[in-house]
Parts: structure tokens; sequence; C-alpha cells
């Protein structure tokens, strides 16, 4: 029921605003004779299927008469008539996206012409302020393209990048969940985690415009960049199109790896067929349109041992029925859909293919247009669409022992990294089943509004709205990190060393280790845009949108640690030092409120005694305590309002020069993927003993046990209730001057600066300065004293501080254990190890009921500059070429809100830097050309410098307690990260070319049929370039010596038949 009202309320709402997410251009028709312009000529227009109700108008004292408001597409007609002239006509004209095209008609005395227009007609256009590139379906359909994806044509671009090539662009300094698609009117972004959503099948697009900065009012939730996506629909005339392309390794070799003979070689291939069907059902009344693509590929993923093949089945639908209702009212149908399969995802250097993900996802979307153009000057679209995409999460292979833990079968089939050869093995430790859907309910005018107070006007007005729901089943199993101790001083004893060795075991456990949540959005946007040209050569735009977005979901009260740490300190502080501390904590600090619970599901899921789980002392009594976590709905609401403007200025008035600056505020969105996090499952880390496996190979270590002594706490996560949008606020520079015909040079510097950026930190582990540390010994293994008030060094301005963040404690001094006692007590458990520093800044524990409390909030920034110089040439004597430099430089914390950046405190200042996607330079050059002998050309080739990585040691490292918590709260061992060189990303990658080519002979078989014999070759020159970098976390490290990298394939080839007619 809430749904039919929803839908009924949106419906209603988009009437009265006359509302829609589509594009419109224009036509503007100058007429004249071989003296001059000619006003009163009559120019009619019309469209071969009605995209525009057939409409006459007379020419001003300029000659022109004005179209402005038309939908994109082919087909249009003008026919240009005047007393004693002959009349002419130009057809099939292609109305561009955002593009008001001026074309020249000359008439002659008393003949009659018929005209096809091949030329676009202005080159540098006034009122075209944002920094957009246009790929028209002739300039594609040449360029070699992999795989024909819509989102590898967007790296073409310049500004845009997709370091990890999953489809997720940057755009000048953007993460990749700030980028926004748009198909036919619908979004394409996913509601769950904000990246791309489904594919779109390539024959079926007709224009595509990618918007890298300064974009206009009706663009909003993305920050980084948007893209246009324009569909073709059915004709009056049948057309058909069949394709198939082919790769395999018997064209390839093993790419880069050739000149490794050592490496294993891999058999791949890659078929996709697809077809594109389109005609009249009833002529002039009802069109079709089936276009269907199916892809069957071994992929070869290039890592530092060798290729690895990871397999993808999928296909792209899309299928449209368009009813032309009346002269001025068109509704079209269409559905589209991507079923796919990917076994072997995230497989790298760094995990194997056995270890990888399976992943089962199918996204199908309904869309239900209607447009209407009520005349040349006014075009109203609307649109209603239903998303629903099911993805399905799981192991590769399920039941892969991993080689860290043996003898614990609980154990055995977990993820396993280890820390000392830097790999990871075993099952992949997640399975996740969900739906995420969104109704959309959107319209759309555009209307031309004359002139008045001197200057003419553009109108545009739109509404949006959209429903997001989130559904999903979890299972979650233990994820490992294994690390090596050695039992010796290895400054006295330099024998054996493996005999000395044992392996510590941290096991990451989920529980419940099943559950089933949900999530709902709601998001409003309207937005107004008026785009004025005051005088001939002055143009302005000014723009306002608001959207509101809600976010809801259940959730937990939220706990803040740190206050509640500082008033048990200062509640101590007045108590005599003989009292237990433990008294008081039960007045102050938020405890966990089903601690039984925890502890019977996490001993059902490990096979234990619950006696045999024992939490820490204060995690165990805080179901005791005064104050509880209780269960709290997520309600986060924001409304946002972004004003946009830009001024564009001819200065010679001749339509070839062009200055504009554009300025505005972009804001993102809140995905659903944020309050779920809140729900995620609470979490407890474990400890095992290992030992060196005498019967099993060499470097195994077999489980002895759990440690008891090792109390366990319980980890969450939770989400700040008054999180607020992303955004970014940009403004923009440009120069655009055509040079030769068809051809022009521009150059645009771009100012970004994104804030409230999402990420997430552990709130219940912060650095402090509590005392002066001093020397562990066997007798008092205590690693700090705190300086009392009779002390000389004391100083009231540091409490009981030294004035220096601690660093007391955390590296376990080696030492014999006692006879007849665990050796690794020495090491693990709290009262018997020693500790001295390590370098780190140790970090306290806040609130000791609870282990990792990660908040969500806006806590990071991101700075760009960039400039871009770009040569564009239009299609003109049978060649076209987009060609760019860009250079860039992008600082910020970090890449995405759940990576490990941010959850160490003590490292945040070493943590900014470079953004991992960060590029100081990159040169592009696209280009197509038809040769007289029937032969098509198209090269892409690419230079870009290296991507930023860090240099990185982990390794054990232990948390430090209060000496007023000594009783309360344990001291925890955890990996702990530090950059080696105290910042991150200040190293880089090669350098690395890039060339790719696309030859095809085109052949006229007669009777309207048409083939072409194409190959295509990505890599042309082999380049083998090692990288840094690993896809799956979107960073670059060298993690202990060991680097995490990939390497480019190097050559290969595509072979491609198609059959037109």
């Amino acid at each position: 029921m809430k749904w039919i009202r929803f839908a009924l309320a949106i419906g209603v709402v988009g009437l009265a605003f006359t509302a829609a997410s589509a594009q419109s251009g224009g036509l503007t028709i100058v007429v004249s004779d071989e003296v001059g312009p000619l006003p009163g000529a009559i120019v009619t227009i019309s469209h071969e299927t009605g995209y525009v109700k057939t409409t006459s108008v007379q020419t001003n004292v300029q000659g022109e008469a004005m179209f402005p408001v038309l939908r994109p597409g082919r087909g249009y007609l003008v026919e240009v008539s005047m007393s004693n002239y002959g009349t002419q006509r130009v057809s099939d004209i292609q109305v561009k996206i955002n593009d008001n095209q001026r074309i020249p008609v000359v008439l002659a005395q008393e003949m009659v012409e018929t005209v096809k227009v091949v030329a676009d007609g202005q080159v540098v256009k006034l009122e075209d302020t944002q920094k957009s590139t246009k790929f028209s379906e002739e300039f594609v359909q040449d360029l070699p393209v992999p795989g024909r994806f819509y989102q590898n044509v967007l790296t073409l671009a310049p500004g845009v990048q997709d370091a990890d090539g999953d489809g997720n662009p940057n755009v000048h300094g953007s993460r990749e969940r700030d980028f926004k698609a748009t198909v036919s009117g619908v979004s394409n972004v996913d509601p769950l985690t904000g990246q791309q959503m489904s594919q779109v099948n390539p024959n079926s697009i007709e224009e595509m415009e990618v918007i890298t900065a300064g974009a206009g009012a009706e663009f909003s939730r993305a920050q980084g960049g948007f893209a246009n996506i324009i569909q073709k629909q059915g004709s009056n005339e049948f057309e058909g199109v069949f394709e198939f392309y082919y790769r395999s390794h018997l064209l390839d070799g093993t790419g880069a790896f050739d000149a490794s003979p050592n490496l294993p070689k891999v058999d791949f291939q890659s078929l996709q067929p697809s077809f594109q069907l389109s005609g009249p059902i009833f002529k002039d009344r009802l069109w079709y349109r089936l276009s269907h693509e199916f892809i069957d590929t071994e992929l070869p993923v290039p890592t530092s041992g060798g290729l690895v093949v990871q397999t993808v089945r999928q296909g792209i639908h899309s299928d449209q029925l368009t009813w032309q209702v009346s002269p001025r009212n068109k509704l079209a149908y269409q559905y589209q859909s991507d079923p796919l399969e990917v076994n072997g995802f995230g497989v790298s250097s760094l995990t194997s293919f056995e270890s990888a993900q399976f992943r089962d996802r199918t996204s199908k979307t309904q869309t239900l247009s209607w447009t209407a153009p009520m005349s040349p000057k006014i075009l109203v679209e609307s649109l209603v669409s239903w998303q629903d995409l099911n993805t399905i999460i799981k192991p590769t292979t399920e039941g892969i022992s991993n080689s860290c833990a043996l003898g614990e079968p609980f154990l055995e089939s977990a993820q396993c990294f280890d820390v000392d050869i830097g790999l990871v093995t075993g099952s992949y430790w997640q399975t996740n089943d969900d739906n995420r859907q969104r109704l959309t309910v959107s319209s759309k005018a555009t209307l031309y509004g004359g002139r008045f107070w001197g200057m003419s006007h553009q109108f545009k007005i739109g509404l949006v709205a959209e429903n997001e729901r989130y559904f999903r089943a979890l299972e979650r199993r233990p994820n490992l990190t294994r690390f090596l101790i050695d039992l010796s001083d290895q400054q006295d004893q330099g024998t054996d060393e493996g005999a000395t060795r044992l392996a510590i075991i941290f096991a990451n456990v989920a529980v419940p280790r099943t559950e089933d949540v949900r999530a709902t959005g709601t998001n409003w946007g309207l937005f107004l845009e008026d785009q004025v040209r005051i005088r001939q050569n002055l143009s302005m735009t000014l723009g306002l949108r608001f959207d509101r977005e809600e976010i809801n979901s259940n959730g937990n009260t939220p706990l803040d640690p740190e206050s509640q740490f500082a008033a048990f300190l200062e509640r101590v502080s007045r108590l005599s030092p003989s009292i237990d501390a433990a008294t008081t904590l039960t007045q102050f600090f938020t405890g966990y409120e089903n601690v039984t619970d925890f502890v019977d599901q996490l001993a059902t899921d490990l096979g234990e005694n619950p006696d045999n789980i024992v939490l820490s002392h204060a995690a165990n009594q805080s179901q005791f305590w005064s104050l509880a976590r209780r269960q709290e709905n997520i309600s986060i609401v924001n409304n946002n309002l972004a004003p946009r403007f830009s001024l564009s200025w001819d200065p010679w008035s001749n339509n070839k020069t062009r200055f504009a600056v554009t300025a505005g505020r972009y804001y993102d969105k809140l995905f659903l993927n944020i309050p779920l996090i809140e729900l995620e499952p609470a979490n407890a880390n474990l400890i095992y003993n290992s030992e060196p496996d005498a019967g099993g190979v060499q470097g195994a270590f077999r489980v002895t046990g759990l440690r008891s002594s090792v109390n366990p706490t319980v980890n969450i996560s939770s989400v700040t209730r008054d999180l607020r949008t992303p955004y970014q606020d940009e403004w923009t520079l440009g120069f655009e001057r055509e040079i030769f015909a068809e051809t022009s040079i521009s150059v645009d510097y771009i100012n970004r600066r994104f804030r409230d950026q999402l990420q997430d930190y552990d709130l219940n582990h912060a650095p402090g300065d509590f005392g002066r540390c001093v020397a562990a010994t066997p007798t008092n293994p205590a690693t700090i004293a705190p300086v009392m008030p009779t002390d000389p060094d004391f100083n009231p301005e540091f409490g009981n501080g030294d004035g220096i963040l601690d660093d007391c404690g955390g590296r376990i001094i080696p030492r014999a254990p006692e006879e007849e006692v665990d050796p690794t007590s020495v090491f693990l458990d709290k009262g018997k190890r020693l500790e001295e520093p390590d370098g780190k800044t140790d970090l306290y524990l806040q609130n000791p009921g609870w282990g990792d409390i990660f908040l969500v909030g806006n806590f990071n920034r991101i700075d760009y500059d960039g400039v871009v110089v770009a040569l564009t040439r239009r299609q003109y004597r049978s060649w076209e070429m987009q060609a760019s430099y860009t250079w860039s430089k992008a600082k910020g914390d970090g890449e995405d809100f759940q990576q490990q950046l941010g959850d160490d405190r003590s490292i945040l200042q070493d943590e900014k830097g470079y953004q991992s996607y960060d590029q100081r330079h990159v040169v592009k050059v696209n280009a197509t050309t038809i040769t007289p002998w029937g032969f098509r050309l198209g090269t892409s080739i690419s230079w870009q410098s290296g991507l930023p990585y860090s240099l990185a040691a982990r390794e054990l490292s232990f948390d430090q307690v209060h000496p007023r918590l000594d009783n309360a709260g344990p001291n925890s061992g955890r990996v702990r990260q530090v950059y080696l060189t105290s910042q991150r990303n200040d190293q880089r990658n090669d350098s690395y070319y890039n060339v790719d080519a696309k030859f095809t002979k085109e052949m006229n078989l007669g009777r309207g049929l048409n083939m072409q014999v194409s190959a295509e070759v990505f890599n042309l020159f082999n380049d083998g370039t090692l990288l840094i970098y690993n896809p799956l976390n979107q960073t670059g490290q060298q993690i202990n010596g060991n680097n995490v990298d990939i390497r480019r394939f190097g050559r290969s080839w595509q072979l491609g038949f198609k059959l037109a007619f």
C-alpha cells in the first residue's frame, strides 16, 4: 500500500510541475542568398517518427529561424521556401545533447534541392560552458574499445580515469562512487554502493556525452562527473545488424609474459555475439527495437606470478516499444537486463583464484516514458522507472583450506592473510544475497521564453523523486591473520631458527554468523535554470537546485567512549589511588546489551564450551552497568541547496572564440550501505596458539588451542546521526578558439574542493599522554607511570603526562619463559609479557566494555587542481580527432570510507597525501578516418605518469590500557601499519604508454547489405609495466618488502565481424 501511495503522490507532483530527466538540443537555421541574410523566409521542421510536431517559422532580420528545444536524435527534416526562390530541403539532421546547432541554408532562384547535412554548425558555441566530451555512434564504432562497454568509452575523455578497471571512473579528483551515468533518463547508479548498476547494450546507444566539470542545475547526486546516454528507438525503416567478436590465447599468447618462459601458460578465449533489429509494426504509429548481446569470456588477469584466468558470463539486453499516440504525445516502454556471472573476482598477486569471489548479479530495468513536443519551443519529457538488482557473492571455491591453521576444522576452512609472506589463502569468508531496488518518477520541461527585459531566455525546470530499498541475507565466516613470533633472543642465539618460531593466529569471528537486514531511502530533487543571452556575444546561465534525501534503517544508540573516558578519569582523579576504579565504571560507561547471547552464539560457532569463551572482565561485567546500548532507528535527513552559475563571452562576436567561467556546488548522495554499517554483525578477535607441524610441509603450523588468557571484546560499527551529504565546490576558467575548419583548441582550469567526505575511524582507541615511560621488569611489567604533582617535572598543563604522546609499549621483549609455563604467555598474556616502545604511538582503550568501535562520519576532504588542454576536430573530410593533455594534482585523506585509512588515529597526519588515483600528467589521442578504398581506421593513444604507492610495514603491536583501568580492560594485540617514510603515497610507479588500434574493411554487398570485418589490437607495443597497485582496495602498497602488484597484460587482439541490413 505504501508503494502505491508513493507512486501516486510522485505522479501527481510530477505532472503539476510539468516535469524528468532527459536532455534536449536545438537548431538555428540561417537563411541567406548570394547577397546576404533573407528575412521572411518560411522554415518548416518535421521528424520522420514524430519527435516534433510539424511547425513553420519565419526568419528574422538576421535570416534566422530558431527551434531551440528539440529532442536529441536523428531524422529531422527542414524545408526552406520563399517567394521567387527555389525550395531547399535539409534531411537526416541529427540534434545532439545540449547543442544548439546553426545550419546555413543558401537559397537560389527557382530551383529545388535536397541536401543531407554533414557539418554540425558552429565549432565554438557561446552557451556551451560545460566541460564535456561527446561520442557519437559513428566515432565510437571506429575506435578500439575493449569489450565495447560504455565504461571504457568514458576513460577516453580528458580528466577521466579508471585505475582499477571496474567501470567506476575517477573524474577530476573525485572518488569512484562520485560518478553518475543516466541511461535514457534513468540513473544507472547502484543505490547500495553508489557505483555503476548495470551495463548498456552498445548497439542501442545513439550518442553519449561525458560531463567532467561545469554541469548545469539539472545534474545532481554526484560530485565527480556525469554521463548522458541517449538510446535509439525504432523508425519507419526496417534495420538490422549482427556482430561477432572473438579473442583468444591463440591470438594473444600470454601478452607481456611471452618473455618469461618459466611462467605457466594458460588458455583463454572470448566469444561475443550480438544482434539488433528495429523497424515499424505500424508505420508512423508503432515501432520496435530489439538489442541483445551475449558474452562468454575467459579474462586473463596478470599477476607477478603469471596469468590467472577469470571467467565472465554475461548478457546485455535492451528492448523498446514506441507508440506515437498523437502528433504531440509519444509513449515508449523499455526493458533492460544484464545477467552477469564472474568467477575469480578479486584475484591478484595477493589473492589466488581459489581464494577469490564468485559474483552472480542480474539487473532489470523497466521504463515507461512520455514525450510531449508541444512545439519547437516547448519540450516536456516524463518517465516512471522500476529497477531491481539482485547480487550474490560467495567463495569461488568453497571448502578450500588455508595455509595458516592446521588441526582445527573451524579455522582450516577460513580465509587467512599471512603477514609473513603477504598472501591470502582459503575460501572467501563471506556469502551475501541481496536485492537493491529503485522506483523513479521524473519530469522535465525545456522551453524557449523569447525576449524580455532586453534579453532572450531559455528555461529548464524539473522534478525527480526516487524511492530506494535494500534487503540482504548475510553469512560471515571467520577471517584470520597469522604472524610469526620468535621465542628466543636473536642476538644471543643464531642456531636453528625454525625450532624457536611459533605462530599466533588472530581470528575475527562475527556474531551472529548469519543476519538479515534492510534499509530504505527517499530522494527529491527540484531545479530551475535560466540561460540568458544578454547580448549577441555574452551569455549567462543561472541555476538553482534543491535536493532532499532521507535514509532510514534499524540501528542502535550511538556510543561516545572518549567523553565517557574523560568523565571517568576526572572522577577517579578525586578518589584515593587505593580505591578500585572498577567500582566507578558502572556509572560512566555504556555496556554491551547482550553479553550472554553473544558468548553462547560464539561458543556454538566455534564448537567450544561457553565456559571457555571468557570475555574481558569489563566486557563481561558491562551487562550490569547502568548504561546500556539500546535499539534505535537511524533516520538521516539532509536538505541541500546548490547554486550554479556560468558566464560566456565571445570578444569578437564571430563565433570563433569563447572565454568562460563557471562556479557551483555539487552534492553527492548517501547510499544505503552507510546505515547498514551499524547493522553489521558484532565481532570478536580470538587468539589461537600454533606451533610448527613436525609431520607436515615445511613452514606449516598446527593449531594447539584457543588462548583463554586473552579475553576477546565486542567490536562494532556505528554511524554519525548528523551525517551530511558529501559535496564539492567547483570553479573553472576556460578558453576555446576555432583554429581551422571544424577544429578548435581549448584550455581549461578546474579547481575543486571536496568536503564532508565519508570515512570511518576507531572511536575506542586513541593516542594519549598519561605519564612517563618506564622500563618494564619481570616484577613490574607496567610501562608507564603518571607524573605526579610532587615530581620536579610536573606541569599542570599536561596533567599527569609529560607533554609527549606516549610510546611506552607495543613490542614484546623476548625472554626465556619460566619452567612449565606456556612459552607464548610471555608474548601474549597481560601481566607476564614485557613490552618496550615499538616506534608507534600507543593507542589507549577508551571504553573497556568494547573492542573496536568504528564510526562513519564526514571526516575526510580532497583538494584538486587540474589544467586540460584539448584539440578537437569534428568529423570533416573523412577524419575526426580528440586529443588532450591533463595536468592535475589530487591530495586527500583516502579513496573510500571503508578502507583501513583512518582506523589508526595515531597516523592520521601520515595518511594525508596524494590520492591513490592521482596522476600528474596524462596525454590522450583518439582519432578515426575513412579511406577512399573502404578501410576505416581508428586509434586510441595514451601516456600517463605513474600512480602513487606507499612503503608500509605491518607488525604485531599491543594496545595500552590506562593505569586506572588496569583491572578492567585488556590490552589486545593487533596488526598495525606504519608508513616507513612517514607519508602515504609518496612513491611513484613507472609511467607507461598505451597504443590501441582498429582496422576495418567495409564492403557493400548490394540489396541493402553492408559487411565489415575488423581487427583490433590493444597495447600494440606489448608494454608489460609492473604496477604496485591492488585494484580490489584501490591502493598501491609495498608491505613488509612484498609488492601488492599487477602487471599490464601486453598485446592482445580482437577479431570482429558485422553485417548490417
